[in-house]
């Protein structure tokens, strides 16, 4: 029993060890992954019934693959506890941690159950006690750092995103902008980054009406600005393009499109009215 329970910690601690490793993530999570949840089951199920007496009790083939289900389940909970993202790192390592604590927790069920081959703890002696209880902690603050490192190597996602806005009154309420036949339009914009500041002064704006695109085109923008502390985004910046109205009075369908530089996503940014032109 000795030599299985050193060969099967031996196991977990490669195991862990492929899985802090740049390895093929289906390495990690075919192979890597199921003989930590089995060994994990193994030492649940001699917890549980004790060390094997009977070899031919279908119970002790069943139970293992069930409770080495739990054990995942388990290392799952610490990490959403623990606030780490469940990634090919890790889960495999904090189903390793459990399952090496599992592990070194058997040899306390030998000797309940009067068992001998397990001697962690056959031994009368203080130091012989001890011991078992300092390899546990020690185990536990390794495979502890573990997923902490774990922990730091998994990417910090930040979603990063630009929206466009358009801010005068009537297609804010979704009516339609009116203007004179021929005169002059103004619209006015927003653009709002999150995620990244927005470094472009002079974004490139475009215009059409219809399918063509707009006369007498002009643009003024402010320099961008960080957001204010709790708005929900990281910068913004305000702008004003304004172009000649059509000369057939009518309903159009206006399209502007803001496309600012140095900016992670792919742009450009489209936001679209509806013109109402007047005699």
């Amino acid at each position: 029993m000795t030599a299985r329970l050193h060969a099967l910690g031996r196991l977990v601690v490669v195991a862990v060890a492929v899985a802090l490793m740049p390895a093929w993530v289906p390495l990690r999570v075919l192979i890597v992954l199921p003989v930590l949840v089995l060994v994990a089951g193994w030492s649940a199920t001699v917890l549980v019934l004790g060390p094997r007496r009977n070899h031919d009790d279908p119970l002790r083939v069943l139970l293992p693959v069930l409770l080495g289900v739990l054990s995942l389940f388990l290392a799952v909970i610490m990490l959403l506890t623990l606030r780490v993202g469940l990634g090919p790192v890790a889960v495999p390592v904090a189903t390793g941690t459990v399952a090496m604590v599992l592990l070194l927790a058997t040899p306390w069920r030998g000797v309940k159950a009067g068992v001998r081959g397990y001697p962690l703890m056959g031994l009368a002696s203080y130091r012989s006690r001890i011991r078992p209880a300092l390899t546990v902690a020690a185990a536990v603050l390794v495979l502890g750092a573990a997923v902490t490192g774990a922990a730091a190597m998994q990417p910090q996602a930040v979603e990063q995103y630009t929206q466009l806005s358009i801010d005068d009154t009537e297609p804010h309420r979704g009516l339609p902008l009116t203007a004179r036949s021929g005169g002059r339009v103004a619209l006015h914009w927003t653009l709002r980054s999150h995620g990244y500041p927005l470094t472009d002064p002079a974004p490139a704006v475009q215009l059409s009406i219809g399918d063509l695109p707009a006369t007498w085109l002009n643009m003024g923008a402010n320099p961008p600005t960080a957001s204010p502390v709790g708005a929900g985004s990281t910068s913004t910046q305000v702008g004003e393009t304004g172009f000649a109205a059509p000369a057939r009075p009518g309903l159009y369908r206006v399209q502007i499109s803001v496309a600012p530089t140095g900016t992670p996503d792919t742009g450009p940014w489209l936001a679209t009215i509806v013109l109402q032109v007047v005699s």
